[in-house]
């Protein structure tokens, strides 16, 4: 293996792992908000145990997809806009451009997160490949991307 491609694949590991973090940590928001309720009996109480294992399962999001797309940070798209997904190939097209990378979605507790790596687009604050995260729900022929809190690259997609 290469130099490069080690480079890649941890940088890749990493923003996966970032992602199923992310994932975990906003699932035990919800649960400590349930669980303060005083209005809750126990035909509406819901199983808090956070303990076990949070790894998630890769999930395939393949298809064509058009929408409005608009991405912001280090780069700019935004209009109406195509998503051509295959196995883990992304590309985006929109506002004149297309951009292809690679994308990970990765499926636990019911919430899908997703890192999309473009090699073809500069991070200008790190002077990196572009990295996006988003959360996905797929539902029939249809991909929503809705930003991940915080993050300074975002891409959304609906």
């Amino acid at each position: 293996m290469s130099k490069k491609s080690s480079v890649l694949y941890l940088v890749i590991l990493a923003c996966v792992v970032f992602t199923v973090v992310t994932v975990a940590t906003a699932d035990l928001g919800a649960f400590a908000q349930n669980s303060n309720s005083s209005t809750t009996d126990d035909s509406m109480a819901q199983n808090t145990n956070t303990s076990g294992d949070i790894s998630g399962d890769q999930t395939d999001l393949s298809g064509t997809y058009t929408g409005k797309l608009k991405m912001t940070g280090s780069h700019e798209m935004e209009g109406d806009g195509t998503i051509t997904i295959t196995g883990n190939n992304v590309t985006i097209e929109s506002s004149g451009m297309t951009h292809s990378g690679r994308i990970f979605a990765v499926t636990t507790r019911g919430y899908t997160g997703v890192t999309m790596y473009f090699p073809d687009i500069k991070d200008t604050a790190t002077d990196t490949n572009l990295v996006v995260m988003a959360r996905a729900r797929k539902r029939g022929d249809r991909l929503q991307l809705t930003p991940v809190p915080g993050a300074r690259n975002v891409i959304a997609f609906r």
